[in-house]
Formats: C-alpha cells, sequence, structure tokens
C-alpha cells in the first residue's frame, strides 16, 4: 500500500491529503478554494517542478472510481499560501501547523478508517528506509521475525510501487542484508540464511528491471507506431493534393 488518503475540514471546506511514502501531499484545487484563490492551475505554474505532480485518487462522487488531482508537498503548499492575499490565508497555515500536520505524523502515516489492520500495520512498520533497514538488522534466523518473513512483507509493502520505485527499495534492501552478514560473520548458519535471502532478493530485482524495460520497450513501439501512422498519413494526403492539382492543370 503506497498511499492512504484522508480528508480535513477548514472552515467548511474539505481538504485532502495523501501520503506517498511518507511524504505529505496536498490537493492543489481544495487548498486554492480555502486560500480563495480563483485559478488553481494558473497558481501551479509557479511552483516549482519538485513543489507539485499529478496524482490519482479516489473519485469523491465514485469510490470504486479515480480521478487524476494535482497535488502539491507542504512546500508547495506554503508557496500557495504566501501568494494569497487574503485574511484567510494567516488561518490556514495556522490551522495546518497546529492540526493537519501534527495530526498525519502523530503515527508517521495517514490512519485511514478504511484501510485493514494488515495495511494499518505495513504503513507503521515500513513507511521510511530506516524503518525496513531496522527491522531486518533485528529479524531473526527463522520463526515469525526471521528475515525471510520481514523480506515477504516488505515486498507485499511495496508491490504496488512503480517499478523505479522498487528497485530501490530492494536496493536498499540488498545493501543492509550486506551490513546484516558482516554484522553476523561469526554464524556461520545466519550468514548461509542471509546468503540465501540475497539471491531470492537478487532474482527479484532481475525480474523488475527485465519488466521495466520490456514495458520501456512496449512504450517506445507503440510511439513509433503512432509516428509512422502520421508519417503514412502526411504522406497520403500529399500525394493526394499532387494528384488533383494535376488533374486541374
Amino acid at each position: 500500500m503506497n498511499h492512504i488518503e484522508q480528508i480535513f475540514n477548514f472552515e467548511g471546506q474539505e481538504v485532502r491529503t495523501v501520503s506517498v511514502k511518507g511524504d505529505v501531499y496536498f490537493v492543489a484545487k481544495d487548498v486554492c478554494d480555502a486560500l480563495e484563490i480563483g485559478n488553481s492551475r494558473q497558481a501551479l505554474t509557479r511552483l516549482d517542478d519538485d513543489e507539485s505532480m499529478s496524482f490519482e485518487m479516489t473519485h469523491p462522487q465514485s469510490p470504486s472510481k479515480t480521478i487524476l488531482m494535482q497535488v502539491v508537498n507542504e512546500s508547495g503548499l506554503y508557496e500557495l499560501i504566501f501568494s494569497s492575499r487574503k485574511k484567510t490565508a494567516k488561518d490556514f497555515k495556522r490551522w495546518v501547523k497546529r492540526d493537519v500536520l501534527p495530526s498525519i505524523r502523530k503515527n508517521k502515516v495517514y490512519i485511514d478508517p478504511t484501510a485493514t489492520d494488515q495495511e494499518i500495520d505495513h504503513a507503521v512498520r515500513f513507511a521510511t528506509p530506516q524503518k525496513r533497514r531496522n527491522l531486518l538488522m533485528s529479524a531473526t534466523i527463522d520463526g515469525e521475525n526471521s528475515v525471510f518473513a520481514v523480506y515477504g512483507a516488505i515486498k507485499e509493502y511495496i508491490s504496488k510501487w512503480t517499478a523505479e520505485d522498487k528497485i530501490k527499495a530492494l536496493n536498499h534492501v540488498e545493501r543492509t542484508l550486506l551490513d546484516k552478514k558482516d554484522t553476523y560473520g561469526s554464524d556461520i548458519a545466519f550468514v548461509h540464511k542471509i546468503e540465501e535471502l540475497l539471491r531470492h532478493v537478487a532474482k527479484d530485482l532481475d525480474k523488475i528491471k527485465n519488466w521495466k524495460n520490456g514495458a520501456e520497450k512496449r512504450e517506445l513501439g507503440k510511439e513509433n507506431k503512432q509516428l509512422q501512422d502520421q508519417v503514412s498519413e502526411l504522406l497520403h494526403i500529399g500525394n493526394f493534393k499532387e494528384v488533383h492539382l494535376t488533374f486541374k492543370q
């Protein structure tokens, strides 16, 4: 699970928020409405590239569907606040700092009432690279808290991430396991267990990289096909005009 949505209320105005791998984002339109900024699209053009992004969220009128929304991180949020000359901007900023962010960060993640116990548990346990590292470093050779069990839970947690983000996460797991191997160098049985897990991680990385490369090739193939179709259409139009002009002469 890579995000959990939560809705806050500012003076009757709903402000949707979302957590993406531990980072807090706010729906830009909701923020602009609360700040009485008329043109949210224009306001977003004044932000830096790393302050906003498009994000697929639950459709407000149809929970079974999704909608693409522009969201801003904390830096982008404050830029929008500063750009508003309305008196309410100061109240909104105070509300965000005193109510929203502390509520979100109480457990370092969003807690959605509709989330399952397992989703909440995984969000709390695996939300950051450091948390994942700590769990792997403290994992045992077998049992419920074995290195294989922890790795399996991490794989499930990142299962909906993009291929690129999965690769980054598994590379981090790989480095952590190598550190753990060095720590338990005198425990031959544990070292063999870690080496076995490292082989599994390497295979998982290869699968993801192969899928990513295949997806990129498929996308490139689609783009080439579209380009060929456009060229063919232009050539067809050009030939038609040439024939038409010849006929008129």
